[in-house]
């Protein structure tokens, strides 16, 4: 179950309290999210969610961002990390969401959204080859 987040000493980054998205999703999302499921029928839960690319990519972002929020300096980082969760959770389990097939079980998702790049300029295929700039690259 999810422990209490407690102060750690001056200097000190703390490891990961997740080592995994599974434990991730195990210890925290369904525990935290559980109640929702059962008492609504209008949002929907994967149990399997990994095998919904969209999904996965947000449940990632969700469990990367959670442990940033423990070792933010902000005081406010984790409230701000629930409502973006929150947001997160419900674009997946939204009558409409990514898991919305899945009422039984996992199903299939839909196909990605059709595309013809034939006629595409070759800048769009570009390959990126620096870091993006960071907050404090663009403060100074």
């Amino acid at each position: 179950m999810h422990e209490p987040v407690t102060a750690h000493p001056a200097g000190r980054v703390p490891g990961r309290r997740y080592k995994s998205l599974g434990l991730f999703l195990t210890n925290l999302v369904a525990p935290a999210y559980g109640r929702q499921v059962a008492v609504r029928n209008d949002i929907v839960w994967c149990p399997e969610p990994w095998k919904h690319p969209g999904a996965a990519e947000r449940l990632v972002a969700m469990w990367h961002a959670y442990e940033g929020a423990l070792r933010s300096p902000e005081e406010s980082a984790l409230s701000m990390w629930w409502l973006d969760a929150d947001a997160h959770m419900r674009a997946l389990m939204d009558h409409a969401g990514e898991f919305s097939l899945c009422h039984k079980g996992h199903k299939t998702t839909l196909e990605p959204l059709p595309l013809n790049l034939d006629a595409a300029p070759p800048e769009l295929f570009a390959e990126v080859t620096r870091q993006p700039a960071t907050v404090t690259d663009t403060a100074a």
